[in-house]
């Protein structure tokens, strides 16, 4: 009858606004965000980033005004212990993956870190081909291009290419305006692909640095930073570490300081020692104005950035540079203090351990004009050998520090710094005795006279049987660097 339709219907009702716990639970995906501060919104963005159009049909959702309380901490509650995963040719026990998960610290089997490096390689590849990427997908990029995989080498790293994708999705998605799922740019494919202001902010605000540093670290043009970022500092200052926003304005002056800088050497081969000498004046009228507290790891970022004006020096033509021996001291100066610090800091934090890519490239550098200095003629004149040698060491420490496993980038070139320096030394100490045997032989009063067995005595000398560089392994210097029997190209400055 009616009477049973009406009832029938109205228990329907009832039970899909009140369903029954009968003791069966649903599965739902996991929030790695759900703890997090930084991401407080990010449980109700839409995961998909690959096929945005192609949605599958939305369950009917309760009307958002209803009275009815909603318990929504349930879904995402341990209902039972994690089960094991695979991970390429691994199975991963549930405990460790609860561990990995609330822990975020290393792997307890060194095993799984080379696997994960191995999957991600193939896998970030794939995710360059989404038409439009999402803030998930953005943040793993960076982390990529942050803390590169350990296997690549100076010219094979594929930061440049990685920044690139999410400078340029950032920019789609109207980061840069420091307003989340911004209207006018979530359009298309893009406009599921919502944020909050102060993930946008912050994902902006780190895009920005890295693809200055990657920009600086390998010689490529810089992307375009100037943007009027009040509106995204004003959202992160009480958020973020004070000197992260330091980090990110010195970035904004180093990204005019380099676009100068490569339209100078492409119009004139090089650059004056007078314009490099302007714009490290201008840098000392910035850095009380951008630095906002006084650690050591600001201090370390002024450091890096200073060495970054002061390494065009070396660029400089020999005709433009009268003050180049006074200007290589002060370049020597700054990356011995560079050093110093990241030594303390390392002493206090591991701050050398944890660091990203950029720390190393700053190490890198100053280590090489450190060692370079160290043999040549601009070398401190109050510097015994042993100084020298100490000094060689706490660079290669600072190197190794870098390290996070056998082989990496860090560790192979500590060691080719150090096999460089011996290199060095001896090839020093060749042409610091043929100095002398030609200074003796132009300053004797008597001509000099020839003597077919003296002759044969100093080409023995000169052409000794030791080498000098049998100690160095070549293979490794090429391989890092790219070298294949051409002539290797630098696009940055050294």
């Amino acid at each position: 009858s009616k009477l049973e339709l009406l009832e029938q219907e109205l228990k329907s009702i009832k039970e899909a606004v009140h369903p029954r716990n009968n003791g069966e639970t649903t599965w739902s995906p996991s929030n790695s965000h759900a703890s997090n501060p930084m991401f407080p919104d990010s449980a109700n963005r839409l995961a998909s980033i690959t096929n945005t159009s192609i949605l599958s049909a939305p369950a009917p959702l309760q009307d958002s005004s209803s009275n009815q309380p909603t318990n929504t901490t349930t879904a995402y509650e341990k209902t039972g212990p994690t089960k094991p995963r695979v991970l390429g040719d691994r199975l991963l026990p549930g405990e460790d993956i609860d561990w990995y998960f609330e822990n975020r610290r290393y792997a307890r089997d060194e095993n799984i870190f080379t696997t994960l490096v191995d999957r991600l390689n193939r896998d970030v590849y794939t995710l360059l081909a989404a038409v439009a990427l999402d803030l998930e997908a953005i943040h793993a990029i960076l982390i990529i291009c942050a803390w590169p995989f350990p296997t690549i080498r100076f010219v094979t790293d594929p930061s440049p290419l990685l920044i690139s994708v999410a400078f340029s999705s950032c920019m789609l998605l109207g980061l840069h305006t420091g307003r989340g799922s911004h209207s006018r740019f979530l359009i298309g494919g893009r406009q599921n692909l919502t944020s909050t202001d102060h993930e946008a902010s912050v994902t902006w605000i780190f895009c920005c640095i890295l693809s200055q540093k990657i920009a600086t670290g390998s010689g490529t043009p810089p992307p375009f930073i100037q943007h009027d970022d009040t509106q995204c500092k004003n959202i992160v200052k009480d958020t973020l570490a004070p000197e992260l926003l330091t980090l990110f304005e010195l970035q904004k002056f180093s990204n005019r300081l380099h676009t100068a800088m490569a339209a100078q050497i492409s119009a004139h081969s090089g650059v004056s020692e007078a314009v490099v000498k302007n714009w490290e004046d201008e840098f000392e009228l910035v850095k009380p104005i951008v630095t906002r507290v006084e650690t050591d790891c600001s201090r370390f970022m002024i450091l890096s950035t200073q060495l970054e004006v002061q390494s065009y020096y070396f660029l400089s033509p020999p005709t433009l540079r009268p003050n180049f021996a006074l200007n290589a001291l002060r370049a020597y100066s700054t990356s011995h203090d560079l050093i110093n610090t990241a030594i303390a800091l390392e002493t206090a934090s591991q701050f050398l351990t944890h660091g990203t890519h950029w720390i190393y490239r700053s190490a890198v550098d100053a280590g090489c004009i450190l060692l370079s200095t160290l043999h040549s003629t601009a070398a401190p004149r109050h510097l015994t050998p042993a100084d020298a040698d100490a000094l060689a060491m706490r660079v290669r420490s600072v190197l190794q520090g870098c390290s996070v496993r056998e082989c990496d980038l860090p560790a192979r070139g500590s060691d080719a710094l150090h096999e460089a320096k011996r290199s060095t030394e001896g090839v020093s100490r060749g042409l610091e005795a043929f100095r002398k045997l030609h200074v003796d032989c132009y300053t004797d009063t008597n001509p000099p006279v020839t003597n077919t067995d003296e002759n044969n005595n100093q080409d023995n000398t000169l052409n000794s049987p030791h080498d000098p560089f049998q100690g160095i392994d070549w293979s490794m210097v090429i391989d890092d660097f790219g070298w294949a029997g051409d002539t290797p190209v630098f696009l940055g400055p050294p």
